[in-house]
């Protein structure tokens, strides 16, 4: 294709291609063959100074194509008066006719579009379309006479592109030459026409001068041209606000042909005017389930008031699309009415029903639904009620938190889980002591969990952090079952107040094997480091071996929670706190002679950046049971060293492990530290 002739080459683009298609193809053809022909070369940047010299390459008799097309690309850029003689003189050659064309479009001087107009009686084929083009691109009034003359000279071949270079002119006096053509009994210039009015129209319309735009859009959608043009043109006519836009409308929406309902559909949604939603609702009951389902979503996103009537009365529909449908939308548009046809969808043994149901009571709002919902806990199923629950909790319904407190005792499980769930979200502190009483009568570990996260959620509530633990502390001290009093401790060691350590403190001591271990496990895994002395004291006097080692693991981690606080990320080399590294040294006298108990302390120890640390962790680079443990912990505390004086103690001992050790971690470990440690 690209050893063809140009003209061979355009009269194959030209059939069966629209007008503007086919200058576009030609153009990029034209573009493929001169750069396949010719060498590529940087063209660098052109600036104004550069005009003569684009404009003698064009004049230039020995230049090559890509030369010329070159030039041309850049003078669009920074053309002006200057070049316009010489992209003029090119406008007959069908190779260059483009480029030159391309460049006359952009040089906003009027010599250019004078330039353009000239050309028009000389020129023939396709470099006379091209110019035709290029005079609609630029737009301007003045070549409004000049291109009326190859409309009305149908022999030449370019009124369907003269009508469309018309349309591109922002100027009354080419509407009549358009409508006139639109008459012609000629399909090309109809169909030209045709495309031009639509222009013009979507320009009226933009400027909000609908009634402009009516006129030309009623005469194209009145003819018999091609089905595409006359659906834009129905389109244009409806959003225009046409005297016949609901008409049309309902035309579209009726139409047997799927691709009319869907745009009918579309346009529903664009539409303003409560005048618009009540045709679309009165539509519903006369129409196709497909339909239907088209003009319910139409409504829910023109958030259409006072139409809900007609949508509940397709919540029951035998088609489940259209069902779905219709609940789905109730919870956009729904009213007081749609409250008991979403509860009853929700009661609805169907899994995608309920789950449809679910969601639009979530979002009505509605006066008085969450007192609909709770009204109607005593006719649905247990399970239908869990999910009435759970739509409270979504809803955040504060003024329920009593009736769920009441639901979270009930007999069945997903009822008790659903409740604690919700109140979670809704209850409120002064809610906590019923809250409270509920959660100690859960039996089952499920509920117990669910339970556990209301409580704790409602004590964050209470403002004072201080005395948020304080009625759960006053509960477990009065008593109750073994499970009941468990969790409240675990309620209170998350919330980790001074009442909390207090009470769990107290639990450790208590004459329950089984409530000490849970306290014991709490005091472990703590907030803060409050529990290590009493940990301390608990790893030196419990003979339990076990025990011992847990209670070691809560210092060591407890000691150390300071070196993962936010201050000490941004400040990786700070000493260790002075009571941190009293715990430790304390641990450390206290070990006995077990690997498990000397890993445990060399965890700890690894923090300490600072000489004290490191003085710690030397005695343990001797000991065979936990060598590489110790060579690994040493290296980890040295990296994280910042004093010099420190530096220079660890640097002898990290040189000694990089020159003696026969690991090759720690000879790595110890590479990358001896760098750290001589780093500024």
């Amino acid at each position: 294709m690209m050893n063809l002739p140009f003209d061979r080459l355009c009269s194959i683009i030209h059939r069966g291609a629209s007008l503007l298609l086919q200058l576009v193809l030609g153009m990029i053809a034209l573009s493929f063959s001169i750069a396949a022909a010719t060498p590529t070369e940087s063209p660098g940047v052109a600036g104004p100074g550069d005009v003569p010299r684009l404009v003698a390459t064009l004049q230039n008799a020995t230049a090559t194509t890509f030369e010329k097309a070159r030039a041309c690309q850049q003078l669009a850029i920074v053309g002006d008066r200057r070049a316009v003689p010489a992209l003029a003189s090119l406008l007959a050659n069908p190779e260059m006719n483009a480029f030159a064309r391309a460049a006359l479009e952009y040089i906003e001087d009027p010599s250019a579009g004078d330039a353009l107009r000239a050309a028009l009686t000389p020129l023939q084929g396709s470099p006379l379309l091209g110019v035709v083009h290029s005079l609609g691109v630029r737009g301007e009034t003045a070549s409004i006479p000049a291109l009326l003359p190859l409309v009305a000279d149908t022999s030449r071949g370019a009124a369907p592109a003269a009508l469309i270079a018309l349309s591109r002119i922002d100027s009354e006096k080419t509407t009549a030459p358009l409508l006139q053509a639109l008459a012609s009994s000629m399909p090309d210039l109809q169909f030209a026409a045709a495309e031009g009015l639509l222009r013009c129209a979507e320009r009226h319309l933009a400027r909000k001068q609908n009634r402009q735009a009516v006129a030309m859009l009623e005469a194209v959608r009145k003819t018999s041209l091609p089905e595409p043009l006359r659906t834009a043109a129905t389109r244009g006519v409806i959003l225009a606000g046409g005297s016949n836009q609901l008409s049309l409308l309902l035309e579209l929406l009726r139409s047997t042909d799927a691709a009319h309902r869907e745009l009918g559909a579309q346009l529903a949604r664009e539409i303003p005017g409560d005048k618009v939603a009540q045709v679309l609702a009165k539509e519903l009951k006369t129409s196709p389930p497909d339909l239907q389902v088209a003009l319910i979503r139409a409504l829910a996103d023109r958030k259409a008031s006072r139409v809900h009537l007609r949508v509940e009365e397709l919540a029951g529909s035998p088609d489940a699309t259209v069902r779905h449908a219709s609940l789905k939308a109730l919870g956009s548009i729904g009213g007081s009415s749609s409250v008991p046809i979403l509860i009853a969808g929700v009661a609805n043994n169907n899994p995608d029903t309920h789950t449809i149901a679910a969601d639009s009571l979530r979002r009505i709002q509605v006066r008085k639904a969450d007192a609909a919902i709770v009204d109607a806990f005593e006719r649905v199923s247990p399970e239908a009620r869990a999910r009435l629950i759970a739509v409270l909790g979504d809803r955040n319904a504060t003024s329920t938190s009593a009736v769920l407190i009441r639901q979270a005792t009930d007999s069945h499980p997903e009822v008790a889980k659903a409740s604690f769930e919700a109140l979670a979200v809704v209850a409120s502190p002064r809610d906590l002591e019923g809250l409270i009483a509920a959660a100690m009568m859960a039996t089952d570990p499920a509920i117990r969990e669910k339970a556990e996260r209301a409580l704790y959620s409602t004590c964050i509530k209470i403002p004072d952090k201080a005395r948020r633990s304080d009625a759960l502390a006053a509960a477990c001290a009065k008593g109750g079952s073994l499970e009941a009093r468990s969790s409240l401790l675990q309620v209170m060691a998350m919330l980790g107040d001074a009442t909390a350590y207090e009470a769990v403190a107290a639990a450790h001591q208590d004459a329950n094997p089984i409530l000490r271990k849970t306290a014991f496990q709490l005091l472990v895994n703590w907030p803060d480091a409050t529990p290590v002395p009493l940990l301390l004291e608990t790893f030196k006097e419990t003979p339990d071996l076990t025990h011992r080692l847990v209670a070691l693991r809560g210092v060591v981690t407890l000691s150390t929670l300071w070196t993962d606080t936010p201050e000490r990320a941004a400040k990786p080399q700070d000493p260790p706190p002075p009571q941190a590294l009293t715990w430790l040294r304390e641990a450390n006298a206290a070990l006995r002679d077990d690997p498990e108990e000397k890993k445990t302390i060399l965890s700890g120890l690894s923090t300490l950046n600072c000489a004290e640390g490191l003085r710690l962790l030397e005695p343990y680079l001797r000991d065979p049971s936990v060598q590489r443990e110790a060579q690994l912990a040493y290296l980890r505390a040295a990296r994280r060293l910042g004093a010099a004086p420190d530096r220079d103690l660890a640097r002898p001992i990290v040189q000694r492990l990089l020159a003696e050790s026969a690991d090759a971690t720690v000879r790595g470990q110890a590479e990358a530290t001896l760098k750290s440690l001589n780093s500024p």
